[in-house]
């Protein structure tokens, strides 16, 4: 999730009388209690060697009579106070919130101040990250409620709570602050923020619209169907039925769909049907989408999806230019019918450049100017004529059959796809050769 759509969730002034009656997760939340060293009990501060400053303010907390105040005198420098609390396997979502205000940060930096971020570790001991999640907060001169929920990835039996002030001059304070498991609702509305939210408006150019249409009459039979994603870690449902209940058993139910989209393998009874679709994301309830009506009518034309298993490669080769089943057919064409002057002229052009020597792997290219030109020009000139043979020798076997024929193919295969694919003929220095290996290799080896 990024950083803006955890910061359109973060003040959530609503929760406040919740916190003040949640368990206490963490300790000495509100920073009044102090170690003999005078730091907060149960709290850590670090600066992640920037230069950053992690202190304590005597008097207009937001309660108490402490609050944390972190520090930063260059766009550089971050710190935090951090605590590491054990965490239940079985909560998938974090709340975490807290009171804070800005000194002296700039209101419109996007990503920056008061930040609150988690950290998830596979144990309370040893420090064995996960991952980590955080959320921003816009600047406040006043103490303003902040909270994010984020989702929890799986084997998490710690998390690491940081209350920062970051990567900006200025101040932030904190006060009060909470952690606790999310309820299936901030969870699922955390995974999904606006950007990947279910039934979301289409934006033009980047998305294609729904497809059935509410509404829609459909040409084909069946239709394809499409909706928006939801993130690269989501997977989706589909369920089409004949009424908006998708209840019983004429409801046709697609389950861990990889991709926002299906083609249907089967026709559909012509008629008024509903389609919707659902996302999945781990450790949340499955998020519906509102139903969309279609209708089939009789004359539809007929375009059910063969199926990936009627896709599959054939694995016998020639594949490209003449299936295996029916190179006997072309080879006996070659030797007696339609295809023997061709076949024959083939076999001679290559008995000509057989054994030849065979260009060597090209230097680099000069950098600039019109050396390289030069240097360009002539690689193509050197390289293209090797290289077509290779396909000649290859396509003179095919139809012939001529052992010759295909050991010269197989020399020059050989030869080519030798060389370095991150050196001078590689594709991010130059293409040329790399495109003509591939074209005409490709067809040799097949």
């Amino acid at each position: 999730m990024s950083r803006r759509a955890l910061a359109l969730i973060a003040v959530l002034a609503a929760a406040l009388a919740a916190q003040e009656v949640a368990p206490p997760w963490l300790l000495n939340a509100g920073f009044e209690e102090l170690a003999p060293d005078g730091t907060p009990s149960g709290w850590r501060g670090h600066d992640y060697r920037t230069g950053g400053t992690a202190a304590l303010a005597e008097g207009d907390a937001h309660g108490g009579s402490r609050c944390a105040v972190l520090r930063s005198a260059t766009a550089e420098q971050r710190a935090a106070w951090m605590q590491k609390i054990a965490w239940p396997a079985e909560a998938r979502g974090i709340t975490v919130g807290g009171w804070y205000r800005t000194r002296g940060t700039d209101a419109a930096a996007p990503d920056r101040g008061a930040s609150l971020r988690v950290l998830f570790h596979r144990s309370l001991e040893a420090w064995d990250e996960i991952g980590l999640r955080q959320g921003f907060f816009p600047a406040s001169a006043t103490w303003q409620a902040a909270q994010v929920t984020l989702r929890v990835p799986r084997d998490t039996r710690a998390v690491v709570l940081e209350a920062f002030h970051w990567l900006t001059p200025g101040e932030t304070h904190w006060d009060d602050l909470w952690v606790r498991p999310a309820t299936a609702a901030e969870l699922a509305a955390a995974s999904l923020p606006p950007a990947l939210a279910v039934d979301r408006e289409p934006v033009p150019g980047q998305n294609k619209p729904y497809t059935p249409a509410d509404g829609a009459v459909v040409t084909v039979n069946p239709p394809p169907f499409l909706w928006l994603p939801s993130g690269s870690d989501a997977t989706y449902r589909l369920e089409i039925g004949p009424d908006e209940t998708f209840a019983g058993d004429a409801v046709r139910r697609h389950e861990a769909l990889p991709w926002c989209c299906l083609m249907l393998t089967e026709a559909l009874p012509a008629g008024t049907w509903y389609w919707r679709y659902g996302v999945d994301l781990d450790g949340v309830p499955t998020v519906w989408s509102r139903p969309r009506r279609f209708t089939v009518p009789p004359e539809a034309a007929p375009w059910a999806y063969p199926g990936r298993e009627a896709l599959q490669v054939d694995p016998a080769r020639p594949r490209l230019f003449v299936p295996a089943r029916r190179l006997a057919d072309v080879r006996r064409r070659a030797r007696e019918g339609d295809l023997k002057s061709t076949a024959d002229s083939l076999v001679a052009a290559v008995a000509r450049f057989a054994g030849e020597e065979i260009i060597p792997e090209p230097a680099f290219l000069p950098k600039s100017g019109d050396e390289r030109t030069r240097a360009y020009a002539t690689l193509i000139r050197t390289t293209r004529q090797p290289m077509d043979r290779m396909e000649t020798a290859a396509l003179a076997y095919l139809l012939s059959g001529d052992a010759a024929c295909g050991a010269e193919a197989r020399r020059r295969v050989l030869h080519f796809f030798a060389w370095d694919p991150r050196g001078s003929t590689g594709v991010f220095h130059n293409d040329e050769p790399a495109m003509w290996i591939m074209m005409r290799g490709c067809r040799a080896y097949d």
